[in-house]
């Protein structure tokens, strides 16, 4: 598993799934990798209890590792490749009501006060932000 140059995180979220797995694999009475249908691939995310992203992330990473077994000749097919990935709902991020503004602007002291004017300055344009003050002033007249 550590062959690949992979952070830490993702291999232990591998090592994890591998568990995971052989856990799944052992109540199911599997014995051989060629054994584990879709019906089990299925049945095994069914069992997880993961918010959207997180179950797509893991899905992901089964896949990634069926489609390795398929690579060294271990299965024939791929029994994740067909499962479905999970809807997912983001919620849109909303601008501060002028009440959370002003609670902002009265804790933000010194440079923090200063950026979120800048960031929230409409008249400056992206492209002129990292100038100081008297540039910017002297582009806009």
């Amino acid at each position: 598993m550590e062959a690949r140059t992979q952070s830490p995180a993702s291999i232990r979220k591998l090592k994890t799934l591998k568990r995971q797995l052989e856990t799944f694999a052992k109540n199911q009475g599997i014995k051989l990798l060629d054994e584990f249908t879709p019906d089990h691939a299925s049945a095994f995310r069914a069992s997880w209890a993961h918010g959207s992203i997180s179950g797509l992330k893991k899905l992901e990473r089964m896949r990634s590792t069926f489609r390795f077994f398929v690579r060294k000749e271990w299965i024939e097919k791929n029994p994740a490749q067909e499962l479905d990935a999970p809807t997912i709902t983001e919620l849109p991020t909303l601008p501060f009501t002028g009440k959370e503004v002003d609670a902002i602007l009265q804790h933000a002291t010194g440079r923090w006060h200063a950026l979120y004017l800048l960031l929230n300055d409409p008249t400056l344009q992206p492209r002129r932000a990292h100038s100081t003050g008297t540039t910017a002033k002297k582009t806009q007249t």
